[in-house]
């Protein structure tokens, strides 16, 4: 098992959460697509979900170097 770093920041624009583990990494710009129509008992929805309920997404990450994920919500009126 390895550790996580959890922070939210919270403002009156809205809400920002950084997740962050010392793991094994991966390449964000090779992921594969997430195929909705027959989900895997593997998972692989996390990020595809992440991001279609946030705002933003940014994603910092490399084999063999972790992986930071900053998701913002902004606040609508």
């Amino acid at each position: 098992p390895t550790a996580i770093s959890l922070r939210f920041t919270s403002s009156k624009t809205g809400l920002q959460v950084e997740v962050e583990d010392y793991g094994v990494g991966f390449d964000p710009d090779n992921l594969p697509q997430p195929e909705l129509n027959e989900p895997s008992v593997n998972g692989g929805l996390g990020l595809y979900l992440i991001t279609q309920l946030t705002d933003e997404v940014h994603i910092q990450s490399a084999p063999d170097s972790g992986t930071k994920i900053i998701m913002i919500k902004r606040v609508t009126e």
